[in-house]
């Protein structure tokens, strides 16, 4: 008979039910089965006031829910038993210890068995049956049976305590992988994948609505040299706060994500390359006053980029391929136009804004009729002032500090 018992709670465990059904079942086959009074599973709680159980099935006329008011030390005496004896068996509670005693006692409870739930090699709680109608001699069969089903039950409430906390892990997981889909590990930013998301719903507004945007790749110069003169940590460190300075420089619905190592795609939205440019020139001059400092080291930077608008192509010719080309390939011509435009020497530097004070308003003239994508700067450091040149290339500036000799 008992291993038709025991059979009964392995399927009950093993059931679709729902875990407080299934426990329900367990304890309730065991109660009928060996007439007990009362069996419950316990579970040590965070709060320590009082004990608690989890559930419990109780024959007809035996009071339910007893141990709710019953102090926390009482399990933390039984679970210093269970620590000692890995059981607690008794066929007359009068028998157990003082500070146990008057509580079994109190609830008419005269024999009990206790076995620990063990989750993580810890002691988590425990297994109870008990009978208050008389003392029971408790047989080897009846010590075997419960010893096995509370075994079973221990296992039973580990696998699913262990499923919850993979099911949280997982969750976890999978919130840190899409919030790393959307930010850049990096920097902070939107990564490239995100703003690609974006875009497509960019490209189909201006074919829908004829919502114009421009897309924009900004790159730090001769990074590899960078990093190699003034340090990885110091060249990641200037990505973050570059990419920082970007999106402040940014209106609340334009995107700025990474690109690549280091390289920075900007999306302004409801603008043309004319109206984009002042931005950009904008960005400029934010980067023009910063001082890119790590550890008291300022470092010397220099900067490309290119610009892309979408009313340069037609509705049917439009992708987001074909526009994220055409600004990197801009970006090119802005990366040469860094080496026909050296930055000049201290010496030429003064030539240079001695002959724009004297044409001050021939070059205020020409100023007006350039467009401000058209631009290039220069800022040498030595003196923190700029010289502007014409640059012919469609959609282009440059932020050009000295770069560093390695």
């Amino acid at each position: 008979m008992n291993s038709e018992l025991l059979s009964e709670v392995a399927l009950a465990l093993v059931s679709q039910d729902g875990l407080g059904e299934r426990l329900s079942k367990v304890l309730k086959t065991l109660c009928t089965g060996l007439q007990l009074s009362r069996a419950y599973v316990f579970f040590e709680g965070e709060e320590r006031a009082t004990m608690g159980y989890i559930h419990e099935w109780c024959a007809e006329g035996v009071l339910q829910q007893w141990m709710q008011d019953v102090p926390y030390t009482a399990y933390a005496s039984l679970k210093r038993l269970l620590m000692r004896d890995a059981q607690i068996i008794a066929s007359d509670v009068a028998v157990l210890p003082d500070e146990l005693r008057p509580v079994y006692e109190q609830h008419n409870i005269r024999s009990l068995q206790v076995w620990p739930i063990i989750i993580d090699d810890e002691i988590a709680g425990f297994s109870a049956f008990d009978t208050c109608w008389y003392e029971r001699y408790w047989s080897a069969e009846e010590t075997a049976l419960l010893k096995a089903a509370s075994a079973l039950v221990s296992a039973f409430c580990e696998r699913e305590l262990m499923r919850d906390q993979f099911r949280e892990e997982k969750a976890e997981y999978a919130q840190s992988a899409a919030e790393s889909s959307i930010r850049d590990a990096y920097t902070g930013i939107y990564s490239e994948r995100y703003v690609f998301d974006r875009l497509v719903g960019f490209d189909a507004e201006y074919a829908r609505l004829g919502r114009n945007f421009c897309v924009c790749l900004l790159e730090v110069e001769d990074f590899d040299s960078i990093s190699l003169y003034y340090g990885q940590d110091a060249a990641t460190a200037m990505l973050k706060e570059l990419a920082s300075i970007l999106g402040k420089s940014i209106r609340p619905y334009d995107l700025v994500g990474r690109y690549s190592e280091n390289q920075f795609i900007l999306v302004s939205v409801n603008e043309d390359a004319h109206e984009a440019g002042y931005l950009f020139k904008r960005i400029a001059a934010m980067l023009k006053e910063h001082a890119f400092n790590f550890q008291g080291q300022e470092m010397e930077l220099a900067f490309s980029h290119g610009i892309a608008d979408s009313s340069e192509f037609s509705a049917e010719d439009m992708s987001i391929e074909k526009m994220v080309e055409l600004a990197g390939n801009r970006l090119k011509e802005s990366r040469c136009a860094i080496l026909q435009h050296p930055v000049p020497e201290e010496k030429e530097e003064s030539a240079v804004f001695e002959e724009s004070d004297v044409s001050a308003e021939v070059e205020e003239s020409a100023m007006s009729e350039q467009r401000p994508e058209d631009l290039v700067f220069a800022l040498p450091v030595a003196e923190g002032k700029a010289s502007v040149q014409s640059e012919s290339s469609v959609s282009q500036f440059h932020e050009v500090l000295p770069r560093p000799v390695c």
